[in-house]
């Protein structure tokens, strides 16, 4: 199991706390769900965190 734990900060000064593990089998379909239910959430807040997401799982693929 892959558990990795990825903190952003944003304009709102929430701290995001995302769980990705491999169990999941839509991890992007997760991740938006979890972060629909915070209401400071907006779009740009979550492509943001796409981004980073993505670029993580770049970084761990190529390792």
């Amino acid at each position: 199991m892959i558990n990795i734990g990825i903190t952003a900060f944003f304009q709102t000064s929430t701290v995001i706390l995302i769980q990705i593990s491999d169990q999941h089998k839509r991890p992007f379909v997760y991740i938006y769900e979890k972060m629909l239910e915070r209401k400071k959430a907006t779009d740009i807040t979550l492509s943001v965190a796409f981004l980073y997401i993505k670029s993580m799982r770049i970084a761990l693929l190529w390792r």
